[in-house]
């Protein structure tokens, strides 16, 4: 059973960009560099099994404004990319924003189903599942290993509660606009839910470390990402 998202995502999705600039500017990065972030973290994980140039199809599940759809395309730039928000207002929002991408499909949902027949590639979710109540994760993820292909791969990016960072732009910003849903996952939780859905080999790693005060080190991130203080951290599993 599916239970009500009490939280009006249209009326935030007015406001979407301004809460995460907001929580971003404290970073010191800037807004793209951190949507692109997650999306070559992706790249990365692909080129282990694949060519990121391969005709792939792309899930971005929960897209909300389509912020990361530029950098999919940009990275994949074969692939069918396919997006879907439980808000209708993001869907509008994402489908004005990327109106020049081709071969791009967008539908609402109703947090639960995938409107989609395909079986996807790749599954990509990013900082999305902890504003799903906890009653409906294990539904939806059950439903996101039935829509991936055989040899696909699911990724999810989220707030890492081990970090301060984290912590701060969770309590400023998440908990003022999704009082009544949001609620920090570890990564433990995460792996938790990923095993009650069967995925396989499933793998945890950890990102953002580096403050922009010492960008010339960002190059020693690569090698911290078993270390589990990062701000965000990712799961990457398989079917």
């Amino acid at each position: 059973m599916v239970v009500e998202q009490k939280q009006n995502f249209d009326k935030e999705s007015e406001v979407y960009t301004e809460m995460l600039e907001n929580g971003i500017k404290n970073t010191g990065f800037s807004f793209d560099y951190i949507q692109e972030y997650k999306v070559l973290d992706l790249k990365e994980e692909v080129k282990k099994y694949t060519n990121p140039e391969n005709e792939l199809k792309i899930l971005d599940f929960g897209c909300g404004i389509g912020l990361v759809t530029q950098y999919l395309r940009k990275h994949f730039p074969n692939s069918t990319l396919y997006a879907c928000d439980y808000s209708k207002k993001s869907i509008e929002k994402c489908m004005e924003r990327n109106k020049n991408i081709q071969n791009l499909h967008i539908m609402p949902t109703n947090g639960s189903d995938i409107p989609f027949a395909e079986k996807f590639d790749i599954i990509f979710i990013a900082n999305v599942v902890r504003h799903i109540p906890r009653p409906n994760q294990k539904i939806i993820f059950d439903n996101l290993y039935n829509s991936l292909a055989e040899n696909g791969r699911i990724m999810m990016y989220e707030f890492n509660p081990l970090n301060p960072v984290s912590l701060y732009f969770y309590y400023k910003e998440d908990r003022q606009y999704d009082p009544e849903n949001v609620r920090i996952m570890s990564a433990g939780y995460s792996r938790k839910l990923f095993k009650s859905a069967n995925f396989k080999d499933i793998k945890t790693k950890y990102r953002f470390f580096v403050p922009s005060s010492l960008k010339k080190l960002l190059w020693i991130e690569k090698y911290l990402k078993k270390c589990p203080i990062g701000a965000n951290y990712y799961l990457i599993a398989k079917k």
